[in-house]
C-alpha cells in the first residue's frame, strides 16, 4: 500500500511518542518495542523490528536515548589435534558503528568478551546497569552494527558459541528548554516587546522533547499552581524585582504561562508603578513551583503506561518495579526535581535555568512592562523663514505674516513608530489666534516628530 509523505510523517511521529512512552515503564529490547507498539496502537501501527530502527536512530540523533548489548558467552577449554594443550576458545562481542561501507572498521560503542574466563563455562555479557548513548551519526549511512566472533583464543576448532544476543533502549536524558518567548498570543511565536497596564503577555517555554505533568494528573494542587519566575530591572541597572506567570497550557514541546500587566508591583517591600524590562528567568530560588536544584526532589512523579495513563501502585508493572529495587528506592522514584517532565519521567535539565548567578538560564524576550503614561517634558517654539527688516531689538519675538512657526515637543520615554499617515492625524492646538480669533492647529509633520505650520496674517 503507498504511503505519501504526510502519512508517513504522521506514523513516524506517532512511533516516536510510543517508543519514549514505553521506555518510560521498563527498559525494553526491540523486540519488545515492536510488540507494545502495536498493542499500544490498537493495531493501528504494525511494524517489523528492522523498520522500528529508524525512529530510534532520529531520537538518538537528538540524544534522547541510550543502548545496551546483552549475550550468553560459552567458553570451550579443550585440547585438539592440532595442540595437545589445553586451550580456551572464548568469544567475543562489539555493538558500534561501521565506518564503512565494507564493516570492517568499527566505531566501538560497547565491547564484551568472556577471555578472562580461562575456563570452560558460560556467562552473561552486559547487563542493564551497562549503557551508552544512541549515536547513528558515528556510523556509515546511520548503521548500527553488533559485531561477534567465537574464534578468539583458539582458531577454528573449538565450539564456543554467542546466545541470547539482545538489544536494550531507554531515555534518560532531561529535556532542556530550547528557546523562551514573550509574546501576545497564547498560539503565537511572534515576539512582542512592549506591553501596557492591562494587557496579558504569554511566555511560550519550547523544549528539546515532548513534555507531560511530572504528575500526570491536570487538576492537582502541584500541577495547578506551577507558575515562571521572571526577573525585572530598569536600564543599565541591575535586577529589582520579580513576577510569576501561571501555566495555561501544555502541550506537545511546549509550556505556555501567562502574565496581566498591573499599574504597580513590589519592590522591597513597597508598590512602584510598573515600568521595567523583563532581564532573564530569575534565580532557581524563586521557581519552587516548577523546579528545585538536584537533590531536593519535592515534586510528586507519576509512571505512565503506553496510553497515557497513570500505573497505579498495584499495577504489574509498579509491582515489578517495587520488587526489583526495595521499597526505599521506589519512593524515591516517585519523587523528582522539576513539576514538568518528559514522557519517561526525567526531569527539566536544571542547566536551562538561572542558578545562584553561576548560569544565566535560557535566553527570554526582554519585553518592556509599561504602566507609566508618557509625559511632555518641554514644548519649544521656533522661527524660520523671517528675516528683521528694523532696529527694534525686541523683533525677534514678533512672528511675521509668511514666516514658518515650529512647534518641537520632548517626551518623558520612546514613543511607538508609527507611519507617516499616522503621523499626520497628531493635530496640536496652539494658544495662538488667526484672523478670525480661532486657535491656531497645528498636524505633525512627515517623517518628523516636529509640529509645524505657517503663520497667518494678523
Amino acid at each position: 500500500m503507498a504511503t505519501d509523505n504526510g502519512q508517513l510523517n504522521f506514523l513516524r511521529g506517532a512511533m516516536s511518542m510510543i517508543i519514549l512512552s514505553l521506555l518510560s515503564r521498563e527498559d525494553m529490547y526491540g523486540y519488545q518495542l515492536v510488540q507494545e507498539t502495536e498493542r499500544t496502537s490498537g493495531g493501528r501501527i504494525s511494524t517489523q523490528e528492522g523498520s522500528l530502527y529508524p525512529v530510534l536512530y532520529k531520537l538518538g540523533n537528538q540524544k534522547q536515548i541510550q543502548q545496551g548489548v546483552m549475550a550468553y558467552i560459552t567458553n570451550d577449554r579443550h585440547t585438539n589435534i592440532k595442540h595437545v594443550k589445553k586451550r580456551t576458545q572464548y568469544g567475543k562481542i562489539i555493538l558500534g558503528y561501521p565506518t564503512s561501507e565494507k564493516n570492517d572498521l568499527f566505531w566501538v560503542s560497547q565491547k564484551y568478551h568472556t577471555e578472562e574466563h580461562n575456563s570452560d563455562g558460560s556467562w552473561t555479557v552486559g547487563d542493564t546497569d551497562k549503557w551508552a548513548t544512541l549515536n547513528p551519526r558515528k556510523g556509515y549511512n546511520q548503521q548500527l552494527a553488533v559485531y561477534m566472533t567465537t574464534v578468539k583464543g583458539c582458531g577454528s576448532c573449538g565450539s564456543a558459541k554467542i546466545e541470547n544476543v539482545s538489544l536494550a533502549f531507554k531515555d534518560s536524558t532531561s529535556p532542556k528548554i530550547d528557546s523562551i518567548r514573550i509574546t501576545g498570543a497564547k498560539d503565537s511565536d511572534e515576539e512582542r516587546t512592549y506591553f501596557k497596564a492591562g494587557e496579558t503577555l504569554y511566555v511560550r517555554m519550547r523544549f528539546s522533547e515532548y513534555v507531560r505533568l511530572a504528575d500526570n494528573s491536570k487538576g492537582s494542587a502541584q500541577s495547578k499552581n506551577i507558575k515562571l519566575a521572571l526577573s525585572l530591572s530598569k536600564a543599565n541597572t541591575a535586577d529589582v524585582t520579580q513576577i510569576k506567570a501561571d501555566l495555561v497550557s501544555l502541550k506537545d514541546d511546549v509550556a505556555v504561562f501567562s502574565y496581566k500587566i498591573p499599574a504597580t508591583v513590589d519592590v522591597a517591600g513597597k508598590k512602584e508603578n510598573m515600568d521595567f524590562t523583563v532581564s532573564g528567568l530569575a534565580d532557581i530560588s524563586a521557581q519552587g513551583s516548577l523546579i528545585v536544584e538536584s537533590g531536593k526532589s519535592g515534586f510528586n512523579r507519576a509512571f505512565v503506561d503506553g496510553g497515557g495513563s497513570t500505573l497505579s501502585d498495584g499495577s504489574a508493572t509498579m509491582k515489578k518495579l517495587k520488587s526489583a529495587v526495595g521499597n526505599t528506592e521506589y519512593q524515591k522514584l516517585k519523587k523528582t526535581t522539576s513539576a514538568i517532565t518528559d514522557l519517561s519521567g526525567n526531569p527539566l535539565d536544571i542547566g536551562s535555568f538561572r542558578v545562584n548567578g553561576k548560569t544565566q538560564g535560557t535566553k527570554v524576550t526582554a519585553s518592556v512592562l509599561d504602566a507609566v503614561n508618557p509625559i511632555i517634558a518641554n514644548v519649544a517654539l521656533g522661527v524660520s523663514g523671517q528675516k528683521n527688516t528694523t532696529q527694534n531689538p525686541d523683533e525677534k519675538y514678533y512672528i511675521k505674516a509668511g514666516s514658518q512657526l515650529n512647534v518641537s515637543i520632548d517626551i518623558s520615554e520612546k514613543l511607538k513608530n508609527i507611519s507617516n499617515a499616522e503621523l499626520e492625524k497628531i493635530q496640536a492646538v496652539l494658544n495662538i489666534k488667526d484672523n478670525n480669533g480661532s486657535n491656531v492647529t497645528t498636524k505633525a509633520k512627515k517623517g518628523s516628530r516636529k509640529y509645524n505650520k505657517k503663520t497667518t496674517s494678523a
